[in-house]
């Protein structure tokens, strides 16, 4: 049996895989929050015109559409920014992880108050998930990939389908 061969020099260092170590530290990610919280940082202190060009300079570069009027927690994730779309009232509290493609969008813009989701803490937003007008999404909550959520879902319960509805499966809680 033969020894591996030694890989060629400039992949030394990198991943197994050859992928960039930035992608893999989910640089993409970070970069989007971070220029989210500059640009509404920015529209809150009377500097709106910089802050749409940060807001503009997001989307080009992460392919996410963020609201700047959107709650978000720093302590959130979004592994593939790519197709992200979060509205205006969204709230999303710490722990939230939304995948690729998820939409966080309003059912009317007539309405007053709250028109898109809030995200509890801990929940699990699957890819390509679409969650439409003022509902709640409970702590610890997953929602599956290509789901339609229209309706309220309990904290630690899994949503799938379209529209969606529960597994029965619900997430362990810890004592």
């Amino acid at each position: 049996m033969q020894p591996p061969a030694q890989p060629p020099p400039h992949l030394v260092g990198r991943p197994s895989d050859g992928a960039s170590a930035g992608i893999e530290l989910g640089v993409t990610a970070r970069l989007c929050l971070r220029w989210h919280r500059r640009a509404k940082w920015l529209c809150e202190h009377h500097l709106g015109f910089a802050g749409r060009l940060v807001q503009l300079a997001n989307r080009i570069v992460t392919g996410s559409d963020i609201d700047l009027n959107a709650s978000l927690s720093p302590d959130m994730l979004i592994p593939h920014t790519i197709g992200v779309v979060i509205g205006a009232t969204a709230i999303v509290e710490r722990g939230v992880v939304l995948m690729p493609h998820v939409v966080l969008g309003a059912k009317s813009h007539a309405a007053k108050g709250r028109r898109h989701p809030h995200i509890c803490e801990d929940a699990v937003v699957g890819a390509g998930a679409v969650l439409l007008g003022p509902i709640t999404i409970g702590a610890g909550a997953r929602v599956g990939a290509n789901a339609v959520v229209v309706k309220d879902v309990a904290p630690g319960a899994t949503v799938i389908g379209i529209p969606a509805r529960p597994t029965g499966a619900t997430k362990p809680q810890a004592d």
